[in-house]
């Protein structure tokens, strides 16, 4: 018997042209139902929408704290960006200034050693503005799978959310679509990690598109590059001049291709390339805005590939893989308890309430900018980090409702550096451990989530920073090529 309500079945699933049953099977083998839906509940105690790295971090800090939990993403895998928009820059795990610390524990420790067993990342992270590793996306999809199941989550794939219940001030259950209908979920609390706010939105939660004026970052299409030979020496600063040189030569090209710059990160253990150089203006929420952003940075991929193609060792460079989504920075942002303020992150603030660190510069893409540059701002005062408050966690009108990753509540200056995948994977796990112990109206301490935080190894505020490392630079790049090219 199916454990969670089906919309749609029976007479209805003839209507959409399922084979007849014959003898309890249908022609092409299947009788209606899977043996895989029992394995799903009616009710869970938290319920995270979106399974990125904020999802991943949440699910598994309310997993470790004793809760039931399912993750719904729309996607056929998890991990978010860095599988599904090859975003293979896991940026905000460590401070960006010397001395270079790492400010993200607990979920990240488990994670990490399960990445190094299959070599999906090196051991020391890049330095180039920021500091980052370089992963592996398609050995991240089986570890976070690993990861799931070990933990105990379950973990509902091409499943999108579009409704949600709400009764008085809390939001009750969830609807997703499937290809067979709707299924209904209902929960004691949930976490919204999907980066465009889809839960918040049809829960009835306060949200706004982008900062005060409306005003969202830039999104770019991640494309991996392959063949090169062994004379290549692919940096950010031959690539750049390569591209101004064509666009001199060809002026019509300026209206093509807007950026001239973009870190090259490589893929570890491969000879490929992964870079940022195709570039949008579009609204994530809109289906009609995101689909013309995708033609256009397919088109200026294939423009750079030309351009490229003219170097040393890059004659047979081939696009190996584009996304295959863009990768978009901001969009829908929750009005939480309290907004990080872009001061609180240049100056290092501290919190009584801090349930999480954050390392990366205030990171921002924007068409005003000549040549679409991004510029990248240090932050953090003396040891180049600052705390993040439980409050930017919490829904304001949605008490059990907890936010997580780019969605948090922060200003423009904040957001820019909040929003990348550490810090996510951070505010996730903060997030993930507030729904956990959010059971019914009960009401949960800071002092409470900090303590179940540190059991679990995260490091809540500075004094628990782990110890000093040395990065390393980019292939190729000598200590000054690493920084010349702004942002990532």
């Amino acid at each position: 018997m199916r454990q969670y309500e089906e919309t749609l079945g029976g007479a209805a699933a003839s209507s959409l042209g399922r084979s007849p049953v014959i003898n309890g099977e249908t022609e092409n083998g299947w009788n209606g139902s899977s043996p895989d839906d029992s394995s799903y509940k009616n009710h869970y105690d938290v319920i995270v929408v979106g399974g990125g790295t904020a999802g991943i971090g949440a699910a598994w800090g309310a997993a470790k704290a004793g809760a039931s939990v399912l993750i719904v993403e729309s996607e056929g895998c998890l991990g978010g960006a860095m599988t599904s928009r090859n975003v293979v820059s896991f940026c905000g795990l460590y401070t960006c200034t010397p001395p270079v610390r790492p400010v993200v524990g607990g979920v990240w420790v488990d994670l990490r050693q399960r990445l190094l067993d299959i070599q999906a990342i090196y051991d020391l992270p890049y330095k180039h503005n920021g500091v980052f590793l370089a992963v592996d996306p398609e050995k991240v999809k089986l570890v976070l799978d690993e990861m799931c199941a070990d933990a105990g989550i379950d973990v509902l794939l091409h499943g999108t959310v579009v409704q949600a219940e709400r009764h008085n001030d809390t939001i009750q259950s969830i609807s997703v679509q499937q290809r067979r209908g709707l299924v209904t979920f209902s929960a004691n609390a949930f976490v919204d990690a999907s980066g465009d706010g889809d839960l918040s939105t049809l829960g009835g939660a306060s949200v706004r598109y982008g900062d005060k004026e409306g005003v969202v970052q830039l999104g770019s299409l991640a494309t991996r590059f392959s063949g090169f030979s062994s004379e290549a020496r692919p940096t950010s600063k031959t690539w750049s001049e390569a591209i101004i040189k064509a666009k001199e030569k060809d002026s019509s090209l300026a209206s093509v291709l807007h950026k001239n710059s973009s870190v090259l990160i490589p893929i570890p253990n491969t000879n490929d390339y992964v870079t940022f150089l195709a570039t949008a203006k579009y609204d994530a929420t809109s289906a009609a805005s995101i689909s013309r952003a995708e033609r256009e940075g397919r088109k200026q991929a294939y423009k750079y590939l030309e351009i490229l193609r003219k170097l040393e060792g890059h004659e047979n460079v081939y696009l190996s893989q584009s996304g295959p989504h863009f990768g978009t920075r901001e969009s829908m942002r929750a009005v939480c308890e309290y907004e990080l303020q872009t001061d609180d992150v240049k100056s290092g603030r501290s919190f009584h309430d801090a349930v999480a660190l954050g390392g990366w510069g205030m990171e921002y893409h924007s068409s005003k900018n000549p040549n679409w540059a991004a510029t990248f701002d240090f932050i953090g005062g003396e040891d180049g980090m600052f705390e993040i408050p439980l409050r930017c966690l919490l829904s304001a009108n949605t008490p059990n409702l907890s936010i997580a990753g780019r969605l948090i509540g922060a200003e423009r200056g904040a957001s820019a550096s909040v929003r990348v995948m550490g810090t996510a994977l951070a505010t996730g796990q903060a997030a993930g451990v507030y729904a956990a112990l959010r059971q019914g109206t009960a009401v949960v301490s800071s002092e409470a989530v900090r303590e179940e935080l540190q059991r679990q190894g995260a490091l809540v505020d500075r004094k628990a920073a782990g110890q000093a490392i040395k990065p390393k630079a980019l292939p190729h790049s000598s200590t000054e090529a690493v920084r010349t090219v702004p942002g990532i």
